[in-house]
C-alpha cells in the first residue's frame, strides 16, 4: 500500500474510534521517537556459505526492480561520473532442458559530472534475453546486438562476464573454480579521495555481508582484476527472507572503478513485457542498426560491457567477438524485423 494511503487509512480509522470513544485527555508531549537501530552485523561465518545462499536465492523469483546509482572512475581520462536510474530484472520459469531466461531493462535518467547535474542524458540497456539494445532519445539512435542464438542461454548476472555482476542463483562450485573468493568485513576497501563520499559508501553498506573476488591466473574471459559484492538479508515477508544485492564495485585491467548501487530493491511477480522489448519502434527521423550474430552457437558467452566501460557517444557498448560480427545495418529506417524480436517497443 502507497505510504499516502496508508496515513490517509490510518486518519480515517482514527476519526471512526473517537466518534464513539470518551471525551479525549488533554494532550500531552509526545514521547521522543525511539533510536534507529544500529545495523546488524553480516551473519554468516565463511564466503562458501554466502555462496551456498546465494545459490538458493532465486528460487522462487520473478521479478526484481531497485533504483540503480552508478559511480564510474576512469584512470586514463582522470573523470569521474555518476548516473542515476532504475533497474528492472525478471526471470522466466525455465523447464527440465532449458534453464530459466533472464532479462533486465536499466534506464539512466539523470547524469553527474562533477558539480554538474544533467536531466537530458536519458538512455536505456534492454535485453531480453537474446538482443540487447541500446536508445538514446535525446540523439535519436537505436542500437542493437544478437548476443544469443536461439535456443541458447545467457546469464546476464554471471560474474565476470555479464553486465551486472551479482550472483543469484548461480553455482557454489562455478564461481570458485574461476576466482579466489573471501569473505571480508563491509567497509574493506571503500576508499575514495573524497571523504564524504567514502563516508556515504560505508554507511550504506553497514551490517552487509562483504565477498571479495579474484580471478584465478587461469580464468578465462574475466573482464574485471577484483570484484566486490555487498549483499543483505532481506526481513520483509515478501522477499522471504532472500539475500538482497545491496552494492558492488569492479576494477577492470585499465585501473577503471566502477560501483553500482541498488536503492529500495523490491521484488515483484509482474513486470510489464514493455520493459523488455528490444523490436524497433516506428519512429521517424531515428537513426537504427542492428548487428545479427553470426558465429558457432556458444552457451554462456560473454557478456557486453555495459555498466562497464565507457563507450565513445552515439556508438553501441563493447561487446563480444567483433571479428565474428557483420558490420550493423544502419540507417534511419528500422531495418526489417528478426524472428523473435518480439512485438514493436512504445516509444
Amino acid at each position: 500500500m502507497d505510504l499516502r494511503c496508508y496515513a490517509a487509512s490510518a486518519l480515517i480509522l482514527a476519526a471512526v474510534s473517537s466518534a464513539h470513544a470518551q471525551p479525549a485527555d488533554p494532550p500531552r508531549k509526545a514521547d521522543p521517537a525511539p533510536a534507529a537501530a544500529a545495523p546488524q552485523p553480516c551473519s554468516v561465518q565463511s564466503a562458501e556459505q554466502l555462496l551456498e545462499e546465494l545459490e538458493q536465492a532465486d528460487k522462487g523469483l520473478k521479478g526484481m526492480q531497485a533504483e540503480i546509482l552508478l559511480h564510474r572512475s576512469f584512470v586514463l581520462e582522470q573523470d569521474r561520473q555518476t548516473r542515476q536510474g532504475m533497474l528492472y530484472f525478471r526471470q522466466l520459469e525455465g523447464s527440465a532442458d532449458r534453464p530459466a531466461t533472464r532479462q533486465f531493462h536499466v534506464r539512466f535518467d539523470v547524469q553527474i559530472t562533477g558539480s554538474r547535474q544533467e536531466r537530458d542524458k536519458e538512455q536505456k540497456f534492454i535485453f531480453d534475453g537474446q538482443w540487447l539494445a541500446e536508445i538514446n532519445p535525446g540523439e535519436k539512435r537505436f542500437d542493437r546486438r544478437q548476443l544469443v542464438a536461439p535456443g541458447e542461454n545467457f546469464d546476464p548476472l554471471k560474474v565476470g562476464e555479464g553486465p551486472l555482476p551479482i550472483p543469484i542463483g548461480q553455482k557454489k562450485e562455478d564461481i570458485l573454480a574461476r576466482f579466489d573468493v573471501e569473505l571480508v568485513d563491509a567497509a574493506d576497501g571503500l576508499t575514495d579521495e573524497n571523504a564524504r563520499q567514502q563516508q556515504a559508501w560505508r554507511k550504506f553498506v553497514a551490517g552487509t555481508c562483504q565477498l571479495r573476488l579474484v580471478p584465478k591466473a587461469d580464468a578465462e574471459d574475466v573482464d574485471f582484476t577484483e570484484i566486490r559484492l555487498w549483499y543483505r538479508k532481506d526481513a520483509a515477508d515478501s522477499g522471504a527472507g532472500r539475500w538482497l544485492p545491496r552494492m558492488s564495485r569492479t576494477v577492470n585491467h585499465a585501473g577503471d572503478v566502477t560501483i553500482v548501487q541498488l536503492v529500495n530493491v523490491q521484488f515483484t511477480d509482474t513486470i510489464e513485457d514493455q520493459y523488455f522489448d528490444t523490436a524497433f519502434p516506428d519512429l521517424r527521423g531515428w537513426d537504427f542498426s542492428e548487428v545479427p550474430l553470426r558465429r558457432a552457437p556458444k552457451l554462456n558467452a560473454p557478456g557486453p560491457e555495459v555498466i562497464d566501460g565507457k563507450a565513445p557517444a552515439g556508438e553501441a557498448p563493447a561487446l563480444p567477438g567483433p571479428a565474428d560480427q557483420p558490420p550493423p545495418a544502419s540507417g534511419s529506417e528500422p531495418p526489417a524485423a528478426n524472428p523473435g524480436a518480439g512485438p514493436k517497443s512504445p516509444s
